[in-house]
């Protein structure tokens, strides 16, 4: 789910904020009565709840593929870290439309996403991946995703010893989704000091 969801949000949101990045389009929108403040919240009021259908969808197919599966121990927790995790894809697919342009949001996504995916251990099992490659992982938010997800397959009772390896990882999670969006955020303050 990490790859696809990734590369739906970075293409579906890329070119959502490559429209209203355009020189006409954003002239017209700083002439509109609203401040700045509140353009960049409506703009990521509008890319939440696309990335919370998106999600809602896979969750609900989820259930249809695997019936009787909600009722597991772990169903919440997953449902719950994959919910964070679009909100990682959130930030990231923000991130990339800030540098992004009409013919390099594709390739830039296919190869953002493929990258994190492979160092992650989205493709291969983390435990087969070399010490290397995971001390790399820790500065991947796919990483941390894939790392609670094995956190949570591993629950045979909810403990709190057994719920600190995921909530932790949930917390690295929204601290990279912070970070990503606060990037994002002052490239675009930047870029538009330097078009006045």
């Amino acid at each position: 789910m990490s790859y696809i969801l990734l590369a739906m949000l970075i293409s579906m949101v890329g070119r959502i904020m490559l429209i209203f990045n355009h020189k006409e389009i954003k002239m017209r929108n700083h002439c509109a009565p609203i401040s700045i403040n509140n353009y960049n919240f409506q703009l990521i009021v509008g890319n939440l709840t696309l990335a919370f259908i998106i999600w809602f969808i896979f969750v609900v197919m989820a259930f249809v593929i695997n019936a009787g599966t909600l009722n597991q121990t772990g169903s919440f927790l997953y449902i719950v870290n994959s919910f964070v995790f679009t909100i990682v894809c959130l930030s990231i697919s923000f991130l990339v439309a800030t540098f992004a342009t009409k013919n390099s949001i594709d390739p830039i996504g296919n190869s953002l996403t493929l990258g994190l995916a492979f160092l992650s251990g989205s493709f291969v099992p983390q435990a087969l991946l070399s010490d290397t490659l995971q001390t790399i992982g820790i500065f991947n938010p796919v990483f941390w995703y894939v790392k609670v997800n094995n956190s949570i397959g591993g629950i045979t009772s909810i403990t709190q010893f057994s719920l600190e390896p995921v909530i932790y990882g949930i917390l690295v999670q929204l601290a990279f989704s912070v970070a990503f969006l606060a990037i994002a955020l002052v490239v675009i303050k930047q870029r538009r000091f330097a078009h006045q």
